[in-house]
């Protein structure tokens, strides 16, 4: 059950799903949480948003299972610094750290409605980001930096660019920001 909500979860727009869950658990009386259906399913349901939100957790679910390595090739996009194949639930982000002078890499999931102004939105959230309106999500091909506009969906402009073989990477940034972007993370098809 775990494992089919981690899937349903990152390929649908559930992003509030962690709040409603303890919501949930704040509000149900505590034999119903403890005992029966509901202390099974609200259990089920923090599993997966932990699995989510650790890769560590998604390394050990794809270990164990290798029917779901086959299907979402969750080990190889996360053991390797260069994934040779990327995951279809899952969208990779590279997020500069302007004052420690690295790029962190977080993952977020492959929702195919998602637009960009959306996963900007749950980025700068998630990322503690506090002027976001400077900030943008910007797509690098062949070294090539280009601002990705609000409506467009980066599940699709992935799935696009996989089909042409092309190595990309996404990145959230500040506009005015010059980054020298490492080649050896671009995704390859």
């Amino acid at each position: 059950l775990v494992r089919w909500l981690v899937y349903i979860l990152a390929r649908s727009s559930t992003v509030g799903c962690e709040v409603e869950a303890w919501y949930m658990w704040e509000l149900l009386p505590q034999q119903m949480i403890t005992k029966g259906d509901a202390a099974y399913y609200l259990t089920a349901l923090f599993s997966a948003i932990h699995i989510l939100k650790s890769i560590d957790a998604i390394k050990k679910l794809a270990e164990k299972d290798e029917d779901m390595v086959a299907s979402m090739d969750l080990s190889r996009q996360f053991c390797s610094p260069s994934p040779s194949c990327a995951s279809d639930a899952f969208v990779k982000v590279a997020i500069p750290d302007e004052v420690a002078g690295c790029i962190r890499y977080a993952t977020f999931p492959g929702v195919p409605q998602m637009t960009t102004g959306k996963l900007c939105r749950v980025i700068a959230h998630q990322q503690g980001i506090t002027n976001p309106e400077d900030h943008g999500l910007y797509l690098i091909v062949n070294g090539y930096e280009s601002c990705l506009l609000p409506h467009e969906c980066p599940d699709a402009i992935r799935d696009n660019l996989r089909g042409t073989g092309k190595p990309h990477l996404f990145a959230y940034k500040r506009h005015d920001a010059k980054i020298g972007w490492p080649r050896q993370v671009m995704s390859t098809p």
